[in-house]
Parts: structure tokens; sequence; C-alpha cells
């Protein structure tokens, strides 16, 4: 997602959504007490890092944007996998921006349904990413919402302006841990690149990303 001097977008790269996993004792304290670096992205928006020996059994690297959504605007920034999420994000006046939803690494395209100002970008692929796209985000004159989502609302969605981009799986609804019993297991907790959006009940949006594929350092 991006935010230009008032807006956040989501980018179109690798970005596969977080997901849950058994958490010990040992998580718990490492997340309780590690070193947070926090830095003001201007009004409404502050960045938290920070880099941990060892959560859920790996070294990982988490940021978390928190936004004020009463003094931002959200949006969907589709654009070249090939160009790096930050350039992207200079490119479109956003003040900060995370990667979105799972895409085809050789074409670039969004493999989950993707809708913009009533026009049909992409669809969900079938398969095993089907199982797991249960949930979706959606941007309304710039308001972002988390949605429950399933493969037939593709055919019936009407929404004529704004954005809805499929992801998942969704974790928790309106404060309730949602079923995932549906969704294929193996596909959802291989080790990934994962973000994750949260809308808490003040209105407050915080995107998480979590880096991978950085063996010993950050390994999603």
């Amino acid at each position: 997602m991006y935010l230009r001097k008032s807006v956040f977008t989501l980018l179109l790269i690798l970005c596969n959504v977080f997901v849950v996993v058994a958490q010990t004792t040992a998580d718990s304290l490492a997340l309780v007490t590690a070193h947070w670096n926090v830095i003001s992205m201007g009004k409404g928006v502050l960045c938290r890092e920070a880099e941990f020996v060892s959560l859920y059994g790996v070294p990982q690297h988490v940021a978390i944007l928190e936004i004020k959504p009463e003094q931002h605007r959200f949006d969907i920034l589709i654009h070249s996998p090939k160009e790096e999420t930050s350039s992207a994000a200079r490119r479109s006046g956003a003040v900060a921006a995370i990667n979105g939803s799972y895409f085809d690494i050789k074409q670039g395209t969004s493999i989950c349904y993707l809708r913009k100002d009533g026009v049909v970008v992409d669809t969900t692929a079938t398969g095993v990413l089907s199982t797991v796209s249960n949930g979706a985000v959606k941007i309304d004159k710039g308001k972002l919402d988390i949605i429950a989502w399933k493969k037939q609302d593709e055919k019936t969605c009407e929404q004529k302006e704004g954005s809805i981009l499929v992801s998942g799986p969704l974790m928790l609804l309106d404060g309730k841990a949602c079923d995932l019993s549906a969704c294929n297991r193996s596909f959802v907790q291989t080790k990934h690149p994962r973000s994750a959006v949260a809308l808490m009940k003040d209105g407050t949006v915080f995107l998480i990303a979590v880096a991978g594929r950085f063996e010993g350092k950050a390994e999603g």
C-alpha cells in the first residue's frame, strides 16, 4: 500500500500475507522485549522496525507502519515488478508503501482478484491459491477496509470506484479468529516475505512487512 502526501497504496510485487504459526513463550518474550526503532514519517504516521535473532525459529526483520486514517488516504498502485517499491512510492508521491498480495513472477501481474475504478485488472488463479484467498482489502474514497471474500464474489462485484485487492489468508475479522481449515496449510506456512494489513477498532491502520529470503538475517 502506498501513502502519497496523504495517500497509502498497495504495491503489486511479491508479498504473501502474514501467517499464523504456533507462538511459544520464547516468541512472546522476544516480541515484548524487542528494541523497536521508532521513526516519525510525518503527522499521523509512525514506522517501527526490529530485528530478532530468533522469532518463530528463525532470524526475523519486522517493520510496522502505524497510520491514523483521519489524516491520510489509501490507494492501490499497479506498477512494474522490476521497479523497486521505494522507487514506485516516490514516483507516485507516496509517503510510505508496502507490497501487496501474490503475483506472477514471470509476468509481473497479480494472480489474485484486482479491481480498480470499476475495471477488473486480474482474477484469482485456481488451485492452491484459491484456498487461501479468503479476504480482501477494499478502498473507497481513500478509506481502507478489510472484508471476507470468496471466489464467487468476483462474478458479482459491481464496485465502480475505488479498489479491491484479494489476498489471504484472512486471520481475524471483527475481532474474531477466522476459520482457516479450508486453507492449504503447506502453502501458507512455507516461509516467504510476508505482509499484513490490520484495522483496529479506533480506525488505526497497521501495515506490516516481514522480510524474507535473507538466510541468517531475515528468513520470513
